[in-house]
């Protein structure tokens, strides 16, 4: 049986193929080379000869080694955030996603989402989708679903009030000023 294959809408293929690999480079580095000076550490601390300098050797090539395996566990923890948000992005149905709505999504809290989408947006995790930064930040999804053949979000009118409503092209939803329902009528 065939696995089943992940169709990333908003995040970009290539960017999320280099942080894996960076990701997984960083791990495996960074576990061998702690383990190795950590042994190194342990090995000359408990010598009965005068360690000072080995000992001093052994901490100097250990820090950069767990730097390297916190970067590793960092990396990954951002590509994870990056699905997250991405399947988010995917289920909007207005084409704009609020930090209040990534919030209550996320459980996080306001400052958390906001710093991890700055980082995920200036490393070139997304496309297809911009952050507002000014006023209430959001997310602006201004692409269709890949599968959608790029038609993208529309502006609807409610039939009830009049309001002008965004709306994923073809689908179905709730006036946000009314609460009345609203299609997309060219599907």
């Amino acid at each position: 049986m065939a696995g089943k294959m992940t169709v990333n809408r908003y995040l970009s293929g290539r960017i999320m193929a280099v942080q894996t690999l960076k990701k997984n480079i960083m791990l495996v580095a960074g576990t061998l080379l702690t383990s190795f000076f950590t042994f190194g550490f342990f090995s000359t601390l408990l010598s009965r000869d005068e360690p000072k300098e080995d000992l001093i050797i052994a901490v100097v090539f250990l820090v950069p080694s767990v730097a390297l395996l916190v970067s590793g566990i960092r990396t990954g923890r951002l590509n994870g955030a990056a699905r997250r948000y991405e399947s988010i992005f995917a289920g909007d149905r207005n084409g704009v996603v609020t930090i209040s709505e990534l919030e209550k999504q996320t459980g996080s809290d306001r400052a958390k989402v906001l710093a991890e989408l700055e980082a995920l947006f200036r490393r070139g995790y997304f496309s297809g989708c911009t952050l507002q930064r000014g006023g209430d930040p959001c997310v602006i999804i201004s692409d269709a679903m890949r599968e959608e053949a790029g038609l993208g979000f529309v502006t609807v009118r409610c039939p009830l009030c009049g309001g002008a409503n965004r709306l994923r092209a073809g689908s179905r939803g709730t006036c946000s000023f009314c609460g009345g329902a609203i299609t997309d009528e060219r599907a």
